[in-house]
Parts: structure tokens; C-alpha cells; sequence
């Protein structure tokens, strides 16, 4: 069942922002001090010195986010930083020790390090200008505010929607946090954007609480089931598949974002589609997007010079005879003989004749909606379930489609903006993350990495204390080794000679009893299980003190009792080439906690 309940008060109306002329301001009535906080999303709309919100102190103690006419932006706690690009009419989420994080942050990257102690004020915080001492209301800000939040602590004290009253269709910012409608202090009137519609549902799934944000009767958002980490691509290789469970009609549209990586020339790559009669609106074969629909089994061009490594947006609409598609914003129309309505469900990354599936393809999808008629059957968008296995989830059904083929699906998890993602990270041997994962036998790690130490003990991950307290899977010579919890002396270790360890790629998962090779699906080592806990954290690329670890990782995911509680991803952050790791589950990157610096691989 679904539970609807309206953002705001029936008395008010949510707009898209709110605007000032720069003669309009709120006051917050917050007074702020050494752990108070800004987060705010606008754009500006004229060049002038202006201020976005906060306030100064009698002591010239600045609190503020600003913009200049030369295209700047200052993030400012007790003294103005420094300066950082923007333009006009660009829309920016800009955080000021929001959450007591001593960070700036623009579109979520952080910008500055909030080292300062905010100077003692009795002004509060003004919105679309400054709260000046001895002036009051300064430097107007013509700017648009989408929404504003203020904390203080780690609590958030002030969440500003932009809205109107719609008794006298009075414009301001309803706070959320305390119910009070505030107006325009100034001069003139603000100008407000589009009406937004928003109903908040928690839809219960079995005993699952997830929630959907509608605008107006569209659902603009489901949340899914907690611990899936979204991908920006599932990848097959031309062995996997995944049946839709909607089958073949004569009236049907796909929307469908995919890239193929490599085609067969003996034979059409098909992407989408079920037979018989034939229902295949997307194929790569010599050089050219085609289809093949209706009775006649042709194939039929609708994009040529086609190729593997583009991206293509297609939305191929079959209805009753005509075909009506866009492709890279060109359009293509055209009919067909008799139906396309069949009994059999529609395969992605294949087709299917009956019981049996044909025509492989190797691409990347990054997304496909399949309408039946007007009404959306399947929103599928890539994703790693709980426990890190790629899948298509459907936000329809609410459940996710795994695949039905052989092999593996590869896959591209989605950074935020400011992170790029590569091949894998190295270490040189002093450099080191700390995953803040205690160590313990619940754990089951999964890991992609290469050794490239042949002289020295080369920690892939885990931690030392002695010889009778350790946890750590490493190389040495030709020997590979796992200490796994405590024993007399080196009872607690297991080891494989002659294991290829040097240069080699591995993927492995380590367990309390075994280490499986994940290529092979077998075990390398097996030993009797145990139960320890420690009060030390797992380190990756390091366990002792003094060991130099040379190590590339590649992926690593770690759980505790079977949920995921790590995913580390190699990345590095854009403003300042930092490399390290990033987890998808508690969206933190995690840099080095040596010395040194880590070497990256590729961008990915």
C-alpha cells in the first residue's frame, strides 16, 4: 500500500525557486557560530558583488557564500576563501561547513579547508544578502535559491523550501524543520518559479519500507532496498542475458541508452528483442543499427555506419504496423508486414525464438524502459545488489533482473561528480588504506589485485599484531599466504606453494574456512573454520609496520555477517588528483594513510 502525504502544509504551494531582484531578503533569525553550517543551491542571474546568504560581526567576522562580477565564488568562514569559477545562470550546490564538516564544497567537490574559528556575532544569517553589522541588509544577491538548509552541529536547524501562500500568493521559504513561512524583509516583491508537485509514498514491500517521490502523477524517483550501489553500466560479453518476463507486442516503445564493445561479422548482434513473429528493434549487423519487425523476418537499415564504441540513445516505437524511432536525434520512420506480437519474452542482450536464445551481443547498457502501449512495464537501471552481484533493477516491479546466461556481466559503478574512476590503484610500498572495518571472522572479502613484489612479505590486505594475532592475506617469493585469526605461533597460517603470485592478476574471495579463486569458482586453500574479533582494523596494502606492500587494486568489497559494508572502487578526485579509494556503501573516499603516493592505472 502506498501512504501519500503532501512536502508542505495544504496552505502552501512549493515552486521550483524563488528570486530576488536583489532588493528582497529573509532573515532566518539564526545567529551563527563556530559550528554552523551552510548548504544552499542557486544561480546567479546578474554580475554584481553580491552576497548569496550569511551575515558579517562586529569583528569583520565573515559568514557568508558570495559571488563577484568577475565570474568568482567565495566561500567564506571568518575570512573570505579563495576564489573559485562561476558563471551566470549556472545552477551550483555550494556547502559552507555544513554538518560542522570544516569543509567548502561546490557541486560536491571539496574546495576548501575550513581551519578558522568563527569570530563571536549578534547578527543572524540574511538570504539573498549580508546581515551587516551597524548596516543591516547589504549587497542583495539577484539570484535564484532552489533550497536552502542551515546546521548547526550536525543537526540541521533550517530547511527552506520555496514556495507561496496560496491564501494571498505571498512568496517565501517554508522551513520544514519548524513549520514557520518566512517572507520578504526588503523592498519590491520576489518572483517565483514553476508550481512543483511532490507526494512522498512508502510503499511497503513484503516487510521493506522504500519510498517513491511523485510530480504530479509522475514518479520521479524509487529508492531501492538498502545496500544496492547504482553502476553507471552493466557490460556483457556475449555469453550473458536477461530476460525482461514482458513479452512481444504490436504496440510497444524502447528507450534504451547502450554502446556495443565488439560485433561479429558472421552474424547479427542483437541487443533487445523475442521472435516469432519478429519483435527486434535494435541489432548491430554489417555496420548498420537494424531491425527486424512483423512477419517478414527482413532485416531493415535505420542508422548506418554504425560501429562498436559509440553511444547510442534510441527510443524505437512499434505500434500496429508503423515504426516511428529517434536515434542520436535522428528520426526514422517506416512500416511493417502483419504483427509483432509474439508469446515469448523480450531478452536483453539477446533474442529469443521460443525456448532457445540467439545472437549474442557484447555491449554496455546504461539504461532501457520498455512501455506496453503508453504505460511503463520496465524502468531498468544497472545496479550491484547487496551482495555486489551486477543486475538490471526494475524501479516498476521493484526487483531486480539477474543474468539467465553463462559468464559474468563486467560493470561501471557511478562515481559523484568530482571523481574519476580507473583501472586500479598501486601502491609503491608505504602507501595504505584503512578500510575503518574491524577485523574479525564474520568477514568475507572479495578482491581484485596484482602483486608485483618478488623480494619481500607484500600485504594484500589485513593487519599484524604478532605471530599470534594476525589477520592478513599476503605474497612472498612464490608462496602465497593467509594468517587468519590467532593460533600458537604460525598454527593460524595456511598457505599454497607455488601459487602464481607475482605479476599475476587475481581475483579471489576469502572466507572463514577457504579462499576461492573467483575466475574458476575453486578452492585454492581449505582449512577449519574459526571465530576471533579483534579490535584492529582490516588496512589494504598494509598489515605490518615495516612491511613494504607493492600491491595494485583493482575492486574491493568487504562484508560482515553477508552484508556489504565496503565497496572500494579506484579513483582519484578531480580538483586535486588525490588517488585513493572510493565506497559506494557509505559514499566516502578513502585516501592514503601512508606516506607517499599511490600510482593510478587508466581512466575508466
Amino acid at each position: 500500500m502506498a501512504i501519500y502525504k503532501s512536502r508542505l502544509p495544504n496552505a502552501y504551494q512549493e515552486v521550483e525557486y524563488i528570486e530576488s531582484s536583489g532588493t528582497q531578503y529573509i532573515d532566518s533569525n539564526v545567529i551563527p557560530d563556530n559550528s554552523t553550517g551552510l548548504k544552499v543551491k542557486f544561480s546567479q542571474t546578474s554580475s554584481s558583488d553580491d552576497i548569496v546568504v550569511g551575515c558579517i560581526s562586529q569583528t569583520n567576522g565573515r559568514f557568508w557564500i558570495s559571488v563577484y562580477n568577475n565570474a568568482k565564488q567565495y566561500i567564506s568562514f571568518n575570512i573570505n576563501s579563495n576564489p573559485f569559477d562561476c558563471n551566470l545562470n549556472e545552477i551550483y550546490n555550494t556547502e559552507n561547513n555544513f554538518l560542522n564538516s570544516r569543509k567548502g564544497k561546490i557541486n560536491g567537490i571539496d574546495v576548501v579547508n575550513i581551519n578558522e574559528t568563527l569570530k563571536t556575532t549578534t547578527n543572524s544569517i540574511y538570504v539573498f544578502g549580508a546581515n551587516y553589522y551597524q548596516q543591516g541588509f547589504n549587497l542583495g544577491c539577484s539570484c535564484k535559491i532552489y533550497n536552502l538548509m542551515i546546521s548547526q552541529g550536525s543537526n540541521v536547524i533550517r530547511n527552506f523550501i520555496p514556495c507561496y501562500r496560496k491564501s494571498d500568493n505571498e512568496i517565501g521559504l517554508y522551513d520544514l524543520v519548524n513549520n514557520v513561512f518566512y517572507t520578504n524583509q526588503g523592498t519590491g516583491t520576489f518572483t517565483k518559479g514553476k508550481d512543483v508537485l511532490i507526494k512522498i509514498a512508502s510503499v511497503y514491500q513484503g516487510t521493506t519500507r522504500m519510498t517513491k517521490i511523485y510530480k504530479g502523477e509522475q514518479c520521479v524517483f524509487n529508492d531501492l532496498p538498502k545496500g544496492y550501489t547504482k553502476c553507471e553500466y552493466i557490460e556483457s560479453s556475449g555469453t550473458e542475458y536477461i530476460n525482461s518476463e514482458i513479452k512481444g507486442k504490436d504496440i510497444i516503445r524502447y528507450k534504451m541508452s547502450f554502446e556495443y564493445v565488439s560485433k561479429s561479422s558472421s552474424s547479427a548482434n542483437v541487443l533487445i528483442g523475442s521472435s516469432n513473429p519478429y519483435n527486434m528493434p535494435i541489432m548491430l549487423w554489417q555496420d548498420k543499427l537494424q531491425y527486424i519487425v512483423g512477419n517478414s523476418g527482413s532485416f531493415h537499415e535505420y542508422y548506418s555506419n554504425a560501429d562498436i564504441n559509440i553511444k547510442y540513445d534510441v527510443n524505437f516505437e512499434i505500434n500496429s504496423g508503423n515504426i516511428n524511432a529517434i536515434i542520436n536525434n535522428q528520426t526514422f520512420t517506416s512500416t511493417y508486414e502483419g504483427t509483432a506480437e509474439n508469446n515469448y519474452n523480450i531478452t536483453i542482450f539477446a533474442f529469443r525464438i521460443g525456448g532457445a536464445i540467439f545472437n549474442y551481443s557484447s555491449a554496455k547498457l546504461y539504461s532501457c524502459q520498455i512501455y506496453d502501449n503508453s504505460t511503463l512495464v520496465r524502468n531498468f537501471i544497472p545496479y550491484l545488489d547487496t551482495n555486489g552481484t551486477p543486475c538490471l533493477y526494475d524501479t516498476v516491479s521493484k526487483q531486480p533482473f539477474y543474468n539467465q546466461g553463462s559468464g559474468t556481466f563486467k560493470y561501471k559503478v557511478k562515481l559523484p561528480s568530482g571523481y574519476q574512476q580507473v583501472e586500479y590503484i598501486e601502491s609503491s610500498g608505504t602507501q595504505y588504506i584503512n578500510s575503518g572495518i574491524l577485523c574479525s571472522s564474520d568477514l568475507i572479502i572479495k578482491v581484485k589485485f596484482m602483486n608485483t613484489s618478488t623480494n619481500t612479505v607484500s600485504d594484500v590486505f589485513g593487519n599484524f599484531v604478532s605471530e599470534n594475532d594476525s589477520f592478513r592475506l599476503f605474497c612472498y617469493t612464490t608462496q602465497f599466504y593467509l594468517d587468519y585469526g590467532s593460533g600458537n605461533g604460525t598454527a593460524n597460517r595456511h598457505f599454497e606453494n607455488n601459487y602464481p603470485t607475482v605479476n599475476v592478476l587475481q581475483e579471489l574471495e576469502i572466507g572463514n574456512g577457504y579462499v576461492k579463486n573467483l575466475t574458476s569458482q575453486t578452492n585454492i586453500i581449505t582449512f577449519s573454520t574459526t571465530s576471533f574479533s579483534k579490535n584492529y582494523n582490516l588496512f589494504i596494502t598494509k598489515s605490518l609496520a615495516n612491511a613494504t606492500s607493492k600491491n595494485r587494486i583493482y575492486y574491493f568489497e568487504l562484508y560482515d555477517n553477508g552484508a556489504l559494508v565496503r565497496n572500494f572502487i579506484p579513483c582519484y578526485r578531480i580538483s586535486d588528483n588525490v588517488i585513493g579509494l572510493y565506497d559506494m556503501i557509505n559514499k566516502k573516499f578513502y585516501t592514503n594513510a601512508g606516506t607517499g603516493t599511490f600510482l593510478k592505472g587508466a581512466d575508466v
